[in-house]
């Protein structure tokens, strides 16, 4: 699909969205040298309210344990360490709306190479308006590696801040509306004694939180919005 103009781009957001229970969702490779022709359509998405955001990114070495039984600060210590060594990563983003609708009915992927790739991802995300806006909804599941990765790629060629307390705070900046999923499973108590014993299933989580409907509906309870 070409990239149309005015208000027909923006209305194409909602004419082809679809639910996200739908297999027929597809997944849209993205080229550096498309970001800018994609983050209309990203911006474009976020004025006809797709304001949820959800968010995966593959980053090298992420099944390695930062360990549990250590400071905050020794693990993002580890964190930065991993992340000085990742320089090729893949984020996969769509943008749903409160009636579990996905933008334009696709999941851009987004493979980053080297650093300078990066750079442009953070100036996408940055330039469409999906972050430093409280009303954009990020959505990850075991995600804080994937957001520190995003964190990086915007402050190259400077260095992430030294204390985990700075990092918080610049985190906050960038994404304001920040939520993981299996940091919500970890307080809803009734998860972990289910019968099959599994922690952190969004299934499951639905079920915990009196969800009926999609499971990206967890969003609304998630943020404590009624």
């Amino acid at each position: 699909m070409g990239l149309l103009s005015g208000a027909e781009e923006v209305e194409m957001a909602t004419v082809c969205s679809l639910p996200l229970s739908f297999s027929s969702i597809s997944v849209v490779e993205v080229k550096p040298d498309d970001f800018q022709h994609q983050g209309l359509r990203i911006h474009n998405a976020l004025r006809c309210n797709f304001n949820v955001v959800g968010l995966q990114v593959l980053v090298p070495g992420e099944a390695h344990s930062l360990g549990d039984s250590i400071s905050a600060q020794d693990r993002y210590q580890r964190l930065i360490a991993l992340l000085n060594q990742v320089h090729k990563f893949e984020v996969l983003l769509c943008f749903m709306n409160t009636e579990s609708n996905v933008g334009y009915g696709r999941v851009w992927k987004i493979v980053i190479e080297d650093d300078h790739e990066a750079q442009g991802l953070a100036r996408l995300l940055a330039s469409s308006g999906a972050t430093h806006d409280p009303t954009r909804i990020w959505v990850t599941m075991h995600g804080a590696r994937g957001i520190a990765c995003l964190l990086r790629s915007s402050t190259a060629p400077a260095d992430m801040p030294s204390k985990y307390e700075d990092y918080v705070s610049y985190r906050s900046c960038f994404f304001p509306s920040l939520c993981d999923l299996a940091f919500v499973s970890d307080s809803c108590l009734d998860v972990p004694v289910l019968p099959t014993g599994c922690k952190g299933d969004l299934a499951h989580m639905a079920r915990s939180l009196g969800v009926t409907s999609h499971s990206s509906d967890l969003v609304t309870p998630c943020y404590g919005v009624t």
